[in-house]
């Protein structure tokens, strides 16, 4: 694997934090957040460059070409943190290289991800984003994965109360390539992940997926957007909610299937369990087709546990708490068959429970 850089002296843009009345931003109010974190503008300033973290060599352009959001856009413009690899031509990395996110109390971490697997490679990333009291993550990840490359990509969100996470990926697939992302948050403050996929070359696929699992007033927003641009391609997302007490889950998921794009296979689901009267979900999944042989579909359920199976469980002598557990540990089980590494699943199942109890 190679490090990356980036000359980081050119100027840069302020901090622009999108409001609720942008329509992809409606379910999330990620000013008022900053506003009582008591995040100003003048506190947001950007490290000077003397404390950036440099790699060895330059990045193309066509590694650093950013999609046009608000907050990828701050990110690049100058950022705390850049790092990056390439992976070569046929090199299988199946040991995951492990990352852990942290923000130090009161500030704001614009953070640059830059990932690129050549043609015929592997890898296998785990991030852990536990952050400060007070603080703000602003992450941006850019991947390409060239064809016949695969890359599984785990992240775990454990965030405080008074915490915002906002991570941003961009990824581009090349043809027969394979992207999967799977995600677990059970504790959040504020997250949002934005994922943008573009599906480049033929028989590429994605997945894309999550387990949240919130308490207090923690709330998570999935926007999802998955571009189709090529033949025989297939996407998945596949979300599951558990909301107690004022939590709030958001899911925007949308599959754009481009008119060349014929035999698109595209697939979304988001389930949502609310564990109190005052938990809140908003879905809005949607599709935008312009080709004609497809198969894509989406469905969205929103409701509370089902009182029928807890009743028989109860009636077999498990205590209501275990009861409870354990179906809640059953609804959440499709995702964590998406995550192919035993230790890996291992280690999202046992967070839950934790989180659950």
């Amino acid at each position: 694997m190679q490090p990356l850089r980036k000359d980081l002296s050119a100027p840069f843009d302020p901090v622009v934090i999108p409001t609720s009345a942008q329509e992809e931003w409606k379910y999330t109010n990620l000013q008022s957040m900053v506003m009582k974190l008591g995040l100003t503008r003048t506190e947001m300033h950007i490290p000077d460059i003397s404390d950036m973290t440099f790699f060895t060599h330059d990045l193309t352009p066509s590694q650093t070409e950013a999609p046009k959001t608000v907050l990828a856009k701050t990110v690049t413009s100058r950022p705390k943190s850049l790092y990056g690899f390439t992976v070569p031509q046929g090199e299988r990395i199946i040991t995951p290289l492990i990352i852990r996110h942290t923000a130090e109390e009161q500030t704001y971490l614009p953070d640059w991800q830059v990932l690129t697997l050549e043609p015929n490679s592997a890898f296998f990333l785990i991030e852990y984003f536990e952050e400060g009291a007070g603080s703000w993550h602003n992450a941006f990840a850019q991947i390409k994965l060239a064809r016949d490359s695969k890359l599984t990509h785990i992240r775990f969100f454990e965030g405080k109360a008074d915490t915002i996470h906002t991570v941003t990926t961009h990824a581009l697939l090349a043809e027969n390539a394979n992207y999967k992302q799977i995600s677990l948050t059970t504790s959040a403050g504020l997250l949002r992940q934005e994922n943008h996929i573009e599906l480049q070359g033929e028989h590429a696929e994605v997945t894309i997926g999550g387990i949240i699992a919130l308490h207090g007033k923690d709330h998570v927003d999935n926007t999802i957007l998955i571009e189709h641009k090529a033949e025989n391609c297939r996407s998945n997302q596949h979300f599951k909610y558990l909301l107690n007490d004022e939590s709030k889950g958001v899911f925007q998921g949308k599959v754009h299937v481009h008119k060349q794009a014929q035999k698109t296979d595209g697939f979304q689901r988001c389930n949502t369990i609310l564990l109190s009267p005052d938990a809140v979900m908003n879905t809005k999944p949607e599709l935008e087709i312009y080709a004609d042989d497809v198969k894509c579909s989406h469905g969205t359920t929103t409701g509370e546990l089902d009182e029928t199976p807890l009743f028989y469980l109860r009636s077999r002598g498990l205590p209501e708490k275990d009861a409870r557990r354990l179906l809640l540990q059953a609804f959440i089980g499709e995702v964590l068959e998406l995550v192919d590494d035993e230790n890996t699943r291992t280690e999202m199942e046992a967070k839950v429970t934790d989180a659950l109890l």
